[in-house]
């Protein structure tokens, strides 16, 4: 069972069983919800502030009809680069084949595939009338998520959606309908990111959506070199996934002139807010760079017809958030005095393929692609009629096969060169990775090129301007958690400084060590999300006579092992919930280790992490088994166990379930969680470097595994960090392929669109030319790259940059 894990106040809609885009899925409105423990909503309130401050982005934009035709052509290469075919790519050998043919009622039908990429296969059936005689208007039709196979043999999603086809044709029209390449005649994969844990894709930039509208956009390519087709009256529809589809199409290519988008979108509250992006795969989203709502696709076919359609009771595609994608669309086509061309079609009934849904589609195209009135009436709906064992592209030779036994590619027909069921891993291309510089000015130019894309489509979901901390001193404390402070920010204005505000929660003295706790609220739009902040030095010593001040950014592991050292000797600074192991032996050699020098350690747990811990299994303090950013939970120790309760199989998938739709929801705000954890490292940064005595001591950074690639790239944006500790540092973003499927991320951070431009080891370069690196790890030969690049440029001489690797410390 699958529920909405987010919800505020704000929503009145009850979500009652649907099918699903990926399975049948049930939602119980009857079904008693607990209340949100205090960091769930504290994460609902964040991303209801993100989608506010998002929402109405294309009319403050566009006022007018000059402002449209200004700006259209960018936003339409923006799109292309979310769905990742910016530049598109090179339009190669479709090598369209046709494998078969068949009359059915009047109809010739004809099974045949083309490439849209070399080795990338779209199996298809073209449906025209028996005689032609004259080139004909002609649709093309994308399936939405049709399971139609039989005996371990698939017979693609056109199999599901042929009455389509026959229908378009007996009235007059030639039909493409073509295959995706999840539900294809070759299994590829539209749920990496929903269930498959290959959350990589976001680092990747890479999303399913931009091959289905490439499969779309080459279909057209094909199309247009039939004697048969009108490539003047070309429509698109689809419904559902095809829905989707149709959008990113249109959208793109101007040759559609005619759309009529089926329960295919709504708007970002409704995904993000609502829940609605549970009951969808990565194929029904761009990768959200631009921070866009989807009004702005919606637009992007104006002035061209556009029908937009849906069924009033669609649960994952809302129709309230379908009609403010419509009445925003409708705007954008009065500006251009074409509102005659945007039509609304609103049937009765939940997400399924209705016939009084089909019938808007249908006199759509017949109005504006035939020419028809506006009063026509259709006399026939679209039944289905042909078995899909002749809609079968590729020859099957399973001959006897055993019960339950998988029939082999070549049994299936799969040509030898096919990618499809790996595409994910070559579709959008990866950046310059290996290559160690020649020269000082080879790496000049490739180390900006880097730093322009992490700051401009890596961290795009960061808050606009220069972070500024600001202490509030008796500002009462309370109050500052309960209400943001509204009007401090304007959000596109990258001038304005970004002030993080962060307070003194508590100190106290235990055994000659002094501990002070900040909290610490890092978003300017919210102050919901409260971060604790740590400093620990010996009692004796002044905050402004430490010598060194150390922040250690911790992940779930390092905030228990944190909790287990001091919990019981400051219980005033750690929340209620903590629950910890008392480690006498860790506090003495803490202890000793500030007699000894004049140190100061500062601790954060950035989101998600310790006491703000949004996973289901527990309250603040309670260790999920797995991390916040997705990797396994540290093994647990003896000591630890008391604090840990065992999983059932069941409890453990659900909330394994509902940490990857969280996860899913910053995707779709233009963030990831990691993304915004650095941003937390760095505001943890200022407001250490703003606590009265700190502005000048000497700055080390300590992590490990995840919270390490956190605070590496944190430093890229921080300045005057003297050195960087790094420990189980993730070696590429990027997993092994291993076997036949494409990797699982299993527990690597993500990072949006970042391995475009670079990977691990060459932002350790980048860091090493900023500050000491220090990086523990056995394996020296991965880290070849940074170590070539510091030796090569000097970096070292001065020992106040450059890279140093070391062996692990071994336990004693």
């Amino acid at each position: 069972m699958i529920t909405a894990n987010i919800r505020t106040a704000s929503i009145n809609r009850s979500l009652v069983p649907f099918l699903s885009l990926l399975s049948f899925l049930t939602v119980s409105a009857a079904e008693a919800q607990p209340a949100p423990s205090p960091q769930l909503s504290a994460l609902n309130a964040y991303f209801e502030q993100q989608v506010a401050a998002m929402e109405g982005q294309l009319e403050r934009e566009i006022k007018t009809k000059e402002d449209w035709l200004a700006k259209k052509d960018e936003y339409r290469r923006q799109l292309r680069e979310m769905l990742g075919i910016d530049p598109l790519p090179p339009r190669t050998d479709l090598k369209a084949t046709k494998t078969g043919e068949f009359e059915h009622e009047g109809v010739i039908v004809e099974n045949m595939h083309f490439q849209s990429k070399p080795g990338l296969y779209v199996t298809a059936n073209l449906y025209r009338p028996k005689v032609i005689e004259k080139p004909l208007p002609t649709i093309l039709y994308v399936c939405g998520h049709a399971v139609k196979d039989k005996d371990g043999v698939r017979y693609g999603n056109k199999a599901g959606y042929e009455h389509h086809g026959m229908w378009y044709a007996k009235h007059g029209f030639v039909c493409l309908v073509i295959d995706t390449v999840q539900l294809g005649e070759i299994v590829g994969e539209h749920h990496g990111t929903y269930s498959k844990d290959r959350l990589w894709w976001w680092s990747r930039g890479y999303t399913p959506a931009g091959v289905e509208a490439w499969a779309g956009i080459r279909a057209l390519d094909y199309l247009e070199t039939r004697p048969e087709v009108d490539k003047t009256r070309f429509g698109v529809t689809g419904r559902s996934g095809g829905g989707a589809y149709s959008w990113w199409i249109a959208a793109l290519d101007e040759r559609i002139k005619a759309a009529a988008p089926t329960a295919g979108i709504t708007t970002l509250r409704n995904h993000v807010v609502d829940g609605c992006v549970e009951g969808h795969c990565d194929c029904m989203f761009m990768v959200n760079t631009y921070r866009w709502d989807y009004d702005k696709v919606a637009a992007l076919v104006a002035p061209r017809a556009l029908c937009i359609v849906n069924t009033d009771k669609d649960n994952i595609f809302p129709i309230d958030g379908v009609f403010k994608i419509y009445q925003s669309t409708r705007r954008i086509y009065k500006l251009l005095g074409a509102e005659k061309n945007i039509g609304l079609q609103v049937a009765e009934g939940p997400h399924a393929d209705t016939q009084p849904l089909n019938t808007g589609e249908f006199h759509w195209m017949t109005r504006f692609l035939q020419g028809a009135e506006l009063m026509s009436t259709l006399d026939s709906p679209a039944f289905h009629s042909i078995p899909m064992e002749n809609l079968r592209v590729f020859p099957v030779n399973t001959g006897t096969l055993a019960p339950n036994t998988k029939p082999t590619p070549d049994q299936l027909g799969w040509p030898a060169d096919q990618k499809n069921t790996r595409i994910d891993e070559s579709f959008v291309a990866r950046g310059k990775n290996s290559d160690v510089p020649n020269i000082g000015l080879e790496w000049k130019g490739d180390s900006k090129l880097m730093m322009q894309g992490l700051k401009e489509k890596v961290f795009s979901g960061w808050e606009p301007g220069a972070i500024t901390p600001l202490f509030v001193k008796d500002a009462g404390l309370d109050n500052l958690r309960r209400a943001p402070f509204a009007g401090c920010v304007i959000r596109g204005d990258k001038a304005m400084p970004h002030v993080v505000r962060y307070a003194l929660g508590g100190e106290a003295d235990a055994a000659g060590v002094q501990a002070k706790q900040f909290s610490l609220f890092t978003s300017e739009l919210d102050h919901s999300l409260e971060l604790n902040l740590y400093v620990v030095s010996r009692s004796e010593t002044k905050l402004q006579d430490l010598e060194l001040i150390v922040l250690n950014v911790l992940d779930e592991e390092g905030w228990q092992n944190f909790a287990n050292t001091y919990a019981q000797k400051f219980p005033k600074l750690f929340p209620e919930a903590t629950k910890a192991t008392p480690d006498d032996k860790a506090f003495e050699q803490e202890k000793k280790m500030f007699a000894n020098f004049k140190w100061g350690m500062a601790y954060v747990c950035p989101r998600g992490i310790g006491p703000t811990n949004w996973d289901a299994e527990g309250s603040a303090g309670t260790p999920a088994r797995m991390n916040s950013s997705g990797g396994e939970a540290a093994k647990t120790k003896e000591s630890d166990k008391s604090v840990r309760a065992p999983l059932d199989s069941k409890t453990a998938a659900a909330a394994e379930k509902a940490r990857v739709q969280r996860l899913r929801r910053f995707y779709l705000l233009g963030q990831t969680l990691e993304g915004q954890q650095v941003w937390d490292v760095r505001c943890a940064i200022r407001a250490l470097r703003s606590i009265e005595g700190l502005k000048d001591t000497k700055l080390w950074l300590q992590a490990s595994r995840t919270q390490a690639v956190n605070s590496l790239l944190a430093s890229l944006f921080e300045d005057n960090i003297s050195r960087l500790d790094l420990h189980d540092v993730p070696h590429s973003l990027m997993p092994t392929s291993n076997g036949d499927a494409s990797p699982v991320s299993a527990g690597l951070p993500a990072y949006l669109n970042i391995l475009k431009y670079a990977d691990v080891p060459q932002l350790a370069a980048l860091a090493a030319e900023r500050t000491r690196l220090v990086i523990y790890d056995d394996d020296k030969a991965a880290w070849s790259y940074p170590q070539q690049v510091s030796d090569k440029l000097g970096w070292a001489k001065d020992k106040k940059a450059g890279l140093q690797l070391r062996d692990v410390p071994k336990p004693e």
